[in-house]
């Protein structure tokens, strides 16, 4: 066995130490050169910012600039002093009106510091959260009311260019930084609560359409508690609850047709939740309100004919001949209704023509009954239930032609047709129907 001596141990802790030591050594000596490079950035930027000053057309020392602002920024000395984060925010402020001056001359086409204006109220958002002096807090705040505006008409821009998720960040950044003024004593930019209320409904529609539901959910409460004139607030509020918490999208639903009663839009929406929920007796006085609200809709007449429809079936399966008869008669007029104002409707077409035909069928149904009955009164009976049938075939027979015409791979349509013909003799027709049937699957 090999023994260190006493002074290899002592030889082999000193050579220990110096390399800690060079360690660290170089750790403050890298952390030195990223503050001087920050220190030399700081510069260059100022030096950058001043040669455009000078000349607004040298926009790429402000471009240069910008790039030098945000190395600054991320620089843990100087990102945390306010002379040197105010530096980095006019760069931004000035990348951004310069901008802004050139697109409304027509000098530029797209801007070419398209950041510009989030990055400069973020940079005084910051410069205002390290000020240490009271003129240092104001200029902050200034920086952050000039550029707010701009914020607010990017994000028209960006919706009216189809990117509400874009548009929505800027118009959160105006809601913040109008907070931050009025929280700190100034005016604000939202001077008037219908201004503030107008905002938040505008960030609720960005919301909603960008899918962001969360955001969209909080802007709309809020404008709920703020008692917004808006019945599209409670029409957005449900359909964003219809999913997933029935109770408070129907809460929501009748709070707004409480609040405005003649809003069309949450009529409609009433009415598919009553159609959802099978309530058929219920949606008669809603849809024949719909109708007075907007007489030309075919469909809200169509809907009408198809809930007295399934009232006829109802009636019919319970023995009802009576209710039946006047549903029947109900749902028929309220199709044709519909198709006066849309003669080519298909569905309309086909949902009339289903009308017939069903009833046709209960008559084929009871014809099959007396089938067996061969005295003198059931051949009687038996035939007159052969033509009651075939009358009620031949009135559904152009309208189930109409719908084939508008869609000729409906299979229902095709089953249709091809029964009727088969029921008129006409088999050249009804075989037609069967082999466009079995073209598509049927």
């Amino acid at each position: 066995m090999i023994y260190r001596s006493t002074t290899d141990k002592n030889l082999n802790s000193i050579n220990q130490m110096k390399k800690l030591f060079l360690l660290l050594f170089a750790a403050f000596l890298g952390f030195g050169l990223h503050a001087q490079d920050a220190e030399k950035d700081l510069k260059s930027a100022k030096k950058l910012l001043a040669s455009y000053k000078l000349d607004n057309e040298k926009t790429d020392d402000l471009a240069e600039a910008g790039g030098l602002a945000e190395n600054v920024l991320k620089d843990n000395t100087l990102g945390s002093d306010y002379k040197a984060v105010a530096v980095a925010a006019e760069i931004y402020e000035n990348q951004m009106t310069s901008d802004q001056a050139k697109l409304q001359f027509e000098q530029i086409q797209e801007p070419r510091f398209p950041m510009a204006a989030s990055k400069a109220y973020m940079a005084y958002k910051k410069a205002f959260s390290v000020a240490e002096k009271k003129f240092q807090t104001k200029e902050a705040l200034d920086g952050i009311a000039k550029t707010a505006l701009f914020l607010n008409n990017i994000g028209f821009n960006k919706y009216e260019a189809g990117d509400p998720a874009a548009a929505l960040t800027y118009f959160e950044q105006y809601l913040e930084a109008d907070k931050m003024l009025k929280d700190n004593g100034n005016e604000g930019l939202l001077t008037t609560d219908s201004l503030y209320q107008n905002q938040l409904f505008i960030s609720s529609a960005m919301a909603t359409s960008s899918e962001q539901t969360e955001k969209a959910e909080m802007y709309l409460n809020q404008l709920v508690e703020l008692d917004y004139q808006d019945p599209l607030v409670y029409a957005n509020l449900y359909a964003l609850y219809q999913e997933k918490d029935k109770e408070k999208a129907i809460t929501y639903l009748n709070q707004g047709r409480e609040a405005f009663p003649d809003d069309v839009n949450l009529l409609f929406s009433e009415i598919n939740y009553y159609l959802s929920e099978g309530r058929l007796e219920e949606l008669i006085d809603k849809l024949k309100a719909a109708i007075a609200a907007e007489p030309e809709n075919a469909s809200v007449r169509s809907t009408l004919g198809s809930v007295y429809d399934q009232l006829y079936q109802q009636a019919n399966a319970a023995g009802n001949q009576e209710d039946a008869d006047k549903y029947f008669k109900e749902s028929e007029m309220a199709y044709a209704e519909a198709l006066k104002l849309d003669p080519d409707a298909s569905e309309v077409n086909y949902s009339l023509g289903a009308l017939y035909y069903n009833r046709a069928v209960i008559y084929i149904n009871e014809m099959n009954e007396l089938a067996e009955d061969y005295s003198k009164e059931g051949t009687k009976k038996y035939e007159a239930k052969k033509t009651q049938a075939m009358a009620e075939f031949d009135r559904a027979l152009p309208y189930f032609t109409k719908a084939y015409e508008a869609n000729k791979e409906d299979r229902n349509t095709l089953i249709a047709l091809k029964e009727i013909y088969a029921r008129k003799d006409m088999f050249d027709k009804s075989n037609e129907m069967k082999a466009q049937l079995e073209a598509i699957g049927g």
